[in-house]
């Protein structure tokens, strides 16, 4: 009994750890202050004319950063089913992904995670499974060049 109620106390430590470092580094990313402000950046442009918070030219932004937060979830998930002998809610919660997105990158991130799970007693035929349909997918998501100009 003391063994389990240390495992959860260790488990509730470490998300309230991930809380307060989320929150320490959603902190540093917030935007200056109106007072506080460097020469030129009062327009939202760094120095070099670039927009400081416009991150969806290079594919970045609140899809990406949405993305993250749901693999970091799905980590520390995994992480709490793996520490109470829980593998297969584990899995279960990645298939349950994967039957709930349509993102290239949140799939890969659940397919990888499920092989890794899959090969855990050594059972390297449903990791190997797994993997082959993630390229698959993969494959198909390919755009085939172009056809010669004749």
């Amino acid at each position: 009994m003391q063994l389990r109620k240390s495992k959860l106390t260790l488990a509730l430590g470490a998300l309230l750890a991930l809380g307060l470092v989320g929150a320490g580094g959603y902190a540093l990313a917030a935007p200056p202050a109106p007072g506080m402000q460097g020469p030129g950046m009062a327009s939202g442009h760094d120095q070099w004319g670039h927009g400081a918070w416009n991150h969806g030219k290079h594919g970045r932004g609140r899809g990406m950063q949405a993305r993250f937060a749901a693999m970091r979830d799905m980590r520390v998930l995994q992480h709490l089913y793996l520490a109470q002998g829980h593998r297969g809610a584990a899995e279960a919660m990645y298939h349950d992904v994967l039957a709930h997105t349509q993102n290239p990158g949140l799939r890969n991130f659940a397919y990888g995670q499920l092989a890794r799970l899959q090969m855990m007693p050594t059972d390297t035929g449903a990791a190997i499974a797994t993997l082959r349909k993630a390229l698959d997918e993969n494959l198909q998501q390919i755009k085939p060049p172009p056809a010669p100009a004749s």
